[in-house]
């Protein structure tokens, strides 16, 4: 037996090894590799399409609540999952924008991740193309969960439940197809809202920069009813991390978004939608007052930060907008009653994965593989007139969702970047940043140093595309 025992050995190590790791971290510039060329050559050849019509809109809202006992997404250190009860009713909402040639539904729900079997019931259920339904959530990491199944969902959103799977596609579909119905003429008003410094940092922390880089920015997109010279409906997006309720809240709750929400409509007319932002780094911030115990403390935050969100925006949003210079830095405006609607669903190549076990080694990508994602995913890019909302599918980093903003401000354009787009690969964080030991981009940014880089590079390209040249710059102004 002993002659076996070395050749045994040194097989079981070569198969460790090869199945789970350790293997060296690698480090190869995106730039070298067929995958990048691959996902860049396809989106050279998108052609922007000019022919702006006449907006018609449609809107829906739908309460995706669920019964007491059914597990909550947001943290797998939530043990027991299960909701014990309703601090705050959660829905779904959809906004359908059609020119008379194309037709694109955009869905929030409040949940913590569109993961893609859910969306794929969806699209099945509604009968729709995939180009022509835009899925971002509001993030909430106290709304409803178990409708994934997975090791990774289980841990996020709890046990998977076919009820619950069956109840919450329904909803979505239902929402998005309400939607469609009785189509009014709309204009749409959209305004990139800058806060200074000061104030952006009484809403939202930046984790991994001193000072601080937070993504400072709220979009507002209204439609207004042309026919009842009213507002139909505001989608609104903010990147500060819904996750004021931690893991020991067990009650349904849209956190501060579906507070926010509420407050809005209860002072404004037209529906109030909140599409999670580029949260990828950032923390919301709040006050608590004199809080009794952990969960009353969190409670006093999250009202806190709703309550002085809503009155910055029902301010802006009020029939006469009251920009105080104190707290706008800047603001850029487009409005029309005319315009392109483009859907591209981007598919994305990737890298080897890259789960580090410390600045030098890494789980071999075999096993990472066989618990996690695959080397593909896409970017949704959805133009509605100068407007490009990126449907990232990760948390989309703050950072770069303000430095795309810095980049595409001289091109006529408006980049709106949103995370949870149907799929999910963890954080997409800056390059910049991959050596520092911060769990975003240690421990959740899976797809090697170069991942920002290329994320940054492939938005660029799709502004670049999407838009007539005369819009914008030629393509060898890319960093």
């Amino acid at each position: 037996m002993k002659k076996y025992l070395l050749p045994s050995t040194i097989l079981f190590t070569m198969l460790f090894v090869s199945l789970i790791g350790p293997w060296p971290v690698s480090d190869p510039h995106y730039l070298e590799s067929d995958y990048a060329k691959s996902t860049l050559d396809h989106i050279d050849k998108i052609k922007a399409q000019t022919n702006a019509q006449a907006l018609r809109a449609g809107v829906s809202s739908i309460d995706i609540t669920p019964p007491i006992g059914f597990d909550l997404g947001g943290y797998s250190a939530r043990t027991p999952k299960a909701n014990t009860g309703v601090l705050h009713s959660v829905f779904v909402k959809a906004i359908t924008l059609d020119n008379n040639t194309h037709t694109v539904t955009l869905i929030s729900a409040e949940i913590l991740l569109p993961m893609p079997k859910l969306v794929k019931s969806v699209i099945n259920k509604t009968g729709l193309k995939r180009e022509e339904l835009f899925f971002t959530t509001t993030h909430t990491h106290s709304g409803p969960g178990a409708y994934s199944q997975g090791i990774i969902s289980a841990m996020a959103l709890g046990e998977f439940d076919q009820t619950q799977f069956d109840f919450i596609s329904d909803r979505i579909a239902q929402a998005i197809l309400e939607s469609r119905k009785n189509l009014l003429p709309v204009e749409v008003n959209y305004r990139r809202v800058e806060l200074t410094q000061d104030t952006a940092d009484q809403f939202i922390q930046d984790q991994l920069n001193t000072p601080s880089k937070a993504h400072n920015s709220l979009h507002l997109m209204e439609l207004n009813d042309l026919t009842n010279d009213m507002r139909l409906a505001t989608l609104i997006s903010f990147s500060a991390h819904p996750t004021f309720l931690g893991k020991r809240n067990k009650l349904v709750s849209g956190d501060y978004p579906g507070v926010v929400m509420t407050l809005l409509e209860d002072r404004l007319s037209g529906a109030m939608i909140f599409a999670s932002g580029a949260v990828g780094g950032m923390l919301p911030r709040g006050t608590d007052i004199n809080p009794s115990n952990k969960i009353e403390a969190e409670r006093q935050k999250l009202n806190d930060m709703s309550v002085r969100m809503a009155e910055l925006l029902a301010n802006l949003l009020s029939e006469t907008p009251v920009y105080d210079k104190h707290k706008i830095a800047s603001i850029a405006q487009w409005t029309s009653a005319k315009a392109v609607i483009q859907s591209e669903v981007i598919p994305i190549h990737l890298p080897s994965q890259s789960f580090r076990l410390n600045d030098y080694m890494r789980l071999s990508p075999f096993i990472v593989n066989q618990i996690f994602h695959d080397r593909e995913t896409f970017i949704h890019a959805l133009r509605i007139g100068k407007l490009l909302f990126l449907g990232y599918p990760a948390d989309y980093s703050g950072e770069s969702a303000r430095d795309l903003e810095i980049w595409a401000a001289e091109k006529n354009v408006y980049p709106w970047a949103t995370s949870f787009n149907g799929d999910y690969i963890g954080y997409i964080m800056p390059t910049r940043h991959y050596d520092k030991s911060h769990h975003t981009v240690r421990n959740v940014n899976f797809f090697g140093r170069w991942n920002g880089d290329y994320f940054s590079e492939i938005s660029q390209r799709a502004i670049l595309n999407m838009f007539p040249k005369s819009d914008t710059v030629a393509k060898e102004t890319i960093n």
